[in-house]
């Protein structure tokens, strides 16, 4: 996880630079995207956890007008939230973790992304993140002769991850659907935690 985390880190933080070089001297595409699915945990320390919603929005800076790579290259900013409760049945201890995350990637479409509407797009993405992991544990015991049986306890992390992904977008006359796959990775103190969060989102450029 850290050989991913170190690569994504140093492939945005070269190309970034010299792609917004490239953009300051040309007319730029702003896009807004936002979208929601669920997050189904992959690897993680401790209790497992089970598939929970997930919801992110961002902003996205491109240029596909400009031949060549660059006119397949976008850079974005997002945010997102994701929540998944722990998979215990019929036990004593249940909770959940709420993680809020952070991140700077690049996307790079293998077709044009000028092409007209109807045209489907398959895409990849890589970046680096940042992660606040927040864990409730919660202990009931169902026998109410035992003082102090009960309690919850909440603890929160920051750290730094990784995402990688692929996803297809179909594009219409004033927005882009886009189906998205990734795996997002997280250093927390107790080792790697990777999710495999699916999304279906839309995009809509602010001008043209």
């Amino acid at each position: 996880m850290r050989r991913a985390l170190i690569v994504a880190t140093a492939v945005t933080v070269a190309v970034a630079p010299a792609f917004l070089l490239a953009q300051s001297a040309a007319r730029v595409e702003l896009t807004m995207f936002a979208g929601a699915g669920a997050t189904q945990s992959l690897s993680q320390p401790g209790l497992d956890r089970g598939a929970g919603p997930t919801f992110l929005g961002g902003i996205e800076i491109a240029r596909p007008t400009h031949p060549g790579l660059l006119g397949r290259l976008a850079m974005s900013a997002e945010g997102g939230f994701a929540s998944q409760k722990f998979s215990v049945d019929q036990s004593v201890v249940s909770g959940d973790v709420h993680t809020v995350h952070a991140a700077l990637s690049l996307r790079v479409a293998f077709l044009d992304r000028s092409a007209g509407a109807g045209r489907l797009v398959p895409y990849a993405l890589a970046g680096a993140a940042w992660g606040r992991p927040s864990t409730r544990f919660v202990l009931s015991e169902s026998s109410q002769s035992t003082p102090g049986a009960g309690f919850e306890q909440v603890t929160h992390e920051n750290v730094p991850g990784a995402i990688v992904g692929a996803g297809i977008g179909w594009l219409t006359p004033r927005a882009a659907i886009r189906a998205e796959a990734r795996w997002m990775s997280l250093y927390t103190s107790e080792g790697a935690t990777s999710t495999l969060p699916l999304v279906l989102m839309i995009a809509v450029p602010l001008h043209r």
